[in-house]
């Protein structure tokens, strides 16, 4: 990457940081209203930051940060550029980790309506299960998106060995260690990052589909053709989420909501 480009994604990165420590009056609610469009948002199931729940839930928050926290390790291990699914060994892993996502869901579910549970649920188990379906659904999804987005792909398996989930899911304790012990402003951030993986999430798998039509599919497409598809499918991931908000907002209590 040449200096100007590091420059760039310095300083973009920048700015979202200060953004999400110090945003603008409205930010919080905007992003409550988006997470309702892919969330329940039971404050019961939710981490509170100055005595408001977060604008996803403890299960979909985890889910969204198991996503981040895989791919900071498939980057950190340059890893990114592969476009094979995981081995089968691995696949039975992150079945069983599915198995425990699908397990406390149901548990929680027989908990709040008052039958016979395995354990007590608590918001740090729903949140390290989240983590578990992340982790799984960001290494069926990153294929697919390396293989749309990135002109040099390696034709290797993303992960190979077994033992190399541990990574994602020591994270993922990190997190509910975090999350379990922090303040309201290291909550607040956390639920903001969540909201934004969302965005960047469905952004993702639109611009897949973008990017999949006959003109579009050329793997000589520069660079400047992907990120108008990816942009693209953030801008159309967005109004989804609006769209899918407003129409639960209408639902729920019979006129529009602005965030």
């Amino acid at each position: 990457m040449s200096r100007a480009g590091r420059w760039l994604w310095g300083a973009g990165g920048l700015a979202l940081v200060l953004a999400l420590l110090f945003p603008p009056r409205g930010v919080y609610a905007g992003a409550r209203f988006l997470g309702s469009a892919v969330c329940a948002q039971i404050a019961a199931h939710s981490y509170h930051a100055w005595g408001q729940p977060l604008p996803l839930c403890a299960r979909c928050t985890g889910l969204h940060w198991g996503t981040l926290i895989t791919m900071v390790y498939l980057i950190q291990r340059r890893r990114w550029r592969r476009v094979r699914w995981p081995t089968r060994q691995v696949w039975v892993i992150l079945a069983g980790l599915m198995v425990l996502w699908g397990v406390d869901g149901v548990n929680s579910l027989l908990a709040e309506a008052g039958g016979p549970t395995l354990y007590t649920p608590t918001n740090a188990m729903r949140l390290l299960t989240g983590v578990f379906s992340g982790v799984a659904w960001m290494l069926l999804f990153w294929p697919l998106w390396a293989h749309t987005f990135l002109q040099h792909r390696e034709p290797l398996p993303l992960v190979e060995r077994g033992r190399e989930i541990l990574w994602p899911v020591t994270g993922g304790l990190a997190l509910v260690a975090v999350m379990e012990a922090g303040g309201d402003r290291i909550r607040y951030v956390v639920g903001l990052v969540s909201v934004v993986n969302v965005v960047l999430a469905l952004g993702g798998v639109f611009g897949i589909l973008i990017c999949a039509f006959p003109f579009l599919r050329d793997r000589r497409m520069s660079w400047w053709g992907r990120g108008v598809c990816a942009l693209t499918g953030i801008l159309v991931g967005l109004g989804v989420l609006t769209a899918i908000a407003e129409v639960r907002s209408v639902l729920l209590t019979g006129g529009l909501s602005a965030p």
